[in-house]
């Protein structure tokens, strides 16, 4: 059992992940979500390091407060809460739970809508999400929908939302499960063996491996974030 919890560089992780799902044989593009999926935390970085206002969001847009480098499950937002959702001993604060357009299954939606049209809570994951279809990143569909929908643990996990999701979302479903428990044994591992990816061993992998990657997908370039 690993007793030291404290989570591994965003660079080790990111790394330790696309290798690990590299080395289980996965596809290039399954590689590729594993190493930018949590690249917005960066965004964070930048806000507190930088000196140039103009590059950093500014302290008073409102998201100032907003940690990226805080792994969290996201949620379908819009309808009622699922049971298996995180946080439930502060769902009382929700004003949303005694509104008559949101606190039924469906809420604002139409029945098997698909997850791709709903709103979902703000996450990392949500914002790389964007962030690639913004620059027209030519990902296949299932790189995009296991990018989005991996921190919806209680649809691919418990099963909930079954009455949203489409026929081509049931369909991907045991796929981003699957991705997801790597990611996790990946974020496992690499808390336990408390070592580093050092940045010379990333120059040389993004170079010889995921650059290829990036650019067969239309990544390769300066993307606006």
């Amino acid at each position: 059992m690993c007793h030291d919890t404290r989570p591994p560089s965003v660079r080790t992780l990111l790394f330790h992940t696309a290798e690990l799902a590299r080395k289980e044989g996965h596809p290039d593009w399954v590689q590729f979500v594993a190493l930018i999926h949590g690249l917005a935390s960066v965004l964070t970085c930048l806000r507190s390091n930088s000196s140039n206002p103009s590059n950093v969001a500014s302290k008073d847009d409102g998201n100032s407060d907003f940690d990226w480098t805080i792994p969290v499950d996201a949620r379908v937002m819009g309808c009622k809460a699922s049971e298996n959702s995180i946080f439930q001993e502060f769902r009382t604060l929700n004003p949303d739970q005694d509104d008559p357009r949101y606190n039924t299954t469906n809420g604002l939606y139409n029945e098997h809508i698909g997850l791709e049209n709903v709103l979902l809570s703000w996450t990392s994951n949500e914002y790389m999400y964007h962030m690639l279809k913004h620059n027209n990143v030519r990902l296949p569909t299932e790189a995009y929908a296991i990018l989005r929908l991996l921190p919806v643990v209680e649809w691919h996990k418990w099963g909930n939302h079954e009455s949203l999701s489409n026929e081509g979302d049931e369909e991907v479903k045991p796929f981003v499960a699957d991705v997801y428990e790597l990611f996790k044994r990946s974020r496992d591992a690499a808390i336990c063996s408390r070592s580093s990816t050092e940045m010379s061993e990333c120059r040389e992998l993004l170079t010889n491996h995921y650059s290829l990657i990036a650019n067969k997908y239309g990544a390769g370039g300066i993307l606006e974030w």
